[in-house]
């Protein structure tokens, strides 16, 4: 039910997008570092008209993108962004490793690519 009267009225079901590519998979110097430990240093994200999405390697534990790029007038909407957003991890060696992103928001987020850097053991 409603408080009052409206003409128009938007309503919809709260929604959590996630996005978790596969387990990374980082070339070694002695080949495939499927089982070895690997650490996330870097990411760079190409969004394509955007907002709201927070990043990590941690599903539970994101880092909110900034994609404020200049002030606007009051009362103005945020633009949408797109381009390239690099955000740098303090991560822990893990055998498994997967990037997340997370859109909580009610806000448009497309995610065009992710370029992963990262180090991998050498045995």
């Amino acid at each position: 039910s409603l408080a009052g009267q409206a003409s128009v009225v938007h309503v919809g079901l709260k929604y959590e997008g996630f996005l978790q590519p596969m387990n990374l998979e980082f070339g070694g110097e002695s080949g495939t570092s499927a089982t070895k430990l690997k650490n996330i240093t870097k990411v760079g994200f190409r969004f394509q008209d955007s907002l709201g999405a927070s990043v990590g390697t941690d599903l539970y534990k994101p880092k909110p993108v900034n994609f404020t790029a200049m002030p606007l007038r009051v009362g103005n909407p945020q633009l949408l962004f797109s381009g390239v957003k690099t955000e740098d991890f303090k991560d822990k060696w893990k055998r498994e490793k997967v990037v997340y992103v997370r859109q909580s928001s009610p806000m448009p987020c497309i995610v065009q690519q992710l370029v992963i850097y990262g180090d991998t053991e050498e045995v």
